[in-house]
């Protein structure tokens, strides 16, 4: 139908952008970004040259939709630039508040992926207030935004204010609602890796199956979304030591990945080949986790993948190499995970002081004499006196 109505001359043009529109919209759903982004850039010439042609809502609608696909494709300036023009036109404008709640949340989840969370938990405050004053019948919007809170929760660390939002976020949204952009999904993936970091791991799991539940009963279980819940599943199989389920639920997800040919975020697909390695490796199979190693490092470095995760690809690369016999090369692969995990987190932290330890047990005499000052500097403040 597209190309019937793009081959048919300038009178259907409205009519073509509008479909692609549409078609990009299915591609997101689906986390097929890249042909998403291909659609997108159909409907944006469009906008671009006749403007005057579309409401105002589908207009700027279809603008914070490009910006969304523009961060996906790290784009972050130009992402930006639209998102700011879109809040400028939209903002004030009472028919518009749920484009004003959804250029803020674009620009919330631009700013956590130039690292810039302050800013982006400040954005996502406004935008829960702006929901629960002005659109609190928008079910699917106040799921989004407790979601989001919970996540900036998440990452500070307020453990038991994160798990009441994701729950609040779950609970948002009923089986009869709408929820195309599987907000219940995000938000029972969200509350798993939660319950994970707080040693929970059978309600992770319990938490992953029902996020990928969700996923079956809507049709999208064989879609590259799917592998980002098989993913975080399979970190809660391997928290509870089903390292069998583990290898085949991450073969799955690797599976989607490679026959879609998309990808399903910035850092699912490396992400996967990481755990990969991390359970073969685990289960003895050492080629394979040296093939999966690979590929996570080569797709991380294209993804410009964050100095905190590039650190743990470095420590399963190190754990590798050491059931390898390689010792020197396991040293060196630990003194990578140091350099990336020093760009993120403070001297004492316990990620830093895990690389000095092992690094220590590989008999690398200046990794011990770190360690040994961390710890007497960490003493130092426990017992400090008061003033």
């Amino acid at each position: 139908l597209y190309q019937a109505l793009d081959t048919a001359g300038a009178a259907h043009a409205i009519a073509a952008a509008r479909l692609a529109g549409t078609i990009a919209l299915l591609h997101d759903i689906r986390h097929e970004l890249d042909s998403a982004m291909a659609w997108s850039l159909k409907v944006a010439r469009v906008l671009d040259t006749q403007p005057e042609q579309f409401d105002a809502y589908t207009l700027w609608s279809e603008r914070i939709n490009h910006a969304l696909r523009l961060i996906d494709a790290r784009q972050f300036s130009a992402a930006d630039l639209l998102l700011q023009a879109t809040l400028a036109a939209v903002q004030g404008q009472r028919d518009l508040l749920t484009l004003h709640a959804n250029a803020l949340s674009a620009m919330a989840g631009n700013a956590v992926r130039q690292q810039r969370r302050d800013e982006a938990a400040r954005i996502n405050r406004d935008i829960l207030a702006l929901r629960l004053r002005a659109l609190p019948d928008d079910r699917a919007g106040m799921a989004l935004a407790h979601h989001n809170i919970a996540v900036d929760l998440h990452r500070s660390g307020h453990y038991e204010q994160a798990e009441a939002m994701y729950r609040t976020a779950v609970a948002s949204l009923g089986p009869g609602d709408a929820d195309p952009d599987h907000h219940r999904v995000e938000a029972y993936t969200g509350l798993g890796s939660l319950l994970l970091t707080r040693g929970r791991a059978a309600d992770a799991l319990a938490a992953h199956a029902s996020a990928y539940a969700l996923l079956q009963a809507r049709g999208d279980a064989d879609t590259p979304r799917a592998a980002q819940v098989l993913f975080f599943m399979a970190s809660s199989q391997i928290s509870v030591g089903r390292w069998g389920d583990a290898a085949r639920t991450l073969r799955q997800c690797l599976a989607l990945l490679q026959s879609s040919g998309q990808r399903a975020g910035y850092f699912s697909t490396w992400g996967a080949n990481m755990l990969y390695g991390q359970v073969m490796t685990e289960l003895g199979d050492l080629p394979e986790a040296q093939a999966a190693l690979d590929r996570a490092l080569t797709h991380a470095r294209q993804a410009g993948a964050a100095p905190n995760l590039m650190g743990n690809l470095h420590l399963h690369r190190a754990t590798l190499l050491e059931a390898q016999g390689q010792a020197d090369a396991a040293g060196q692969a630990l003194g990578e995970a140091e350099v990336a995990f020093a760009a993120f987190y403070p001297a004492q932290a316990r990620p830093r002081r895990a690389v000095q330890a092992r690094r220590c047990r590989l008999d690398e005499a200046p990794a011990c004499d770190d360690l040994q000052r961390l710890l007497s500097d960490a003493q130092a403040l426990r017992s400090a006196p008061l003033a």
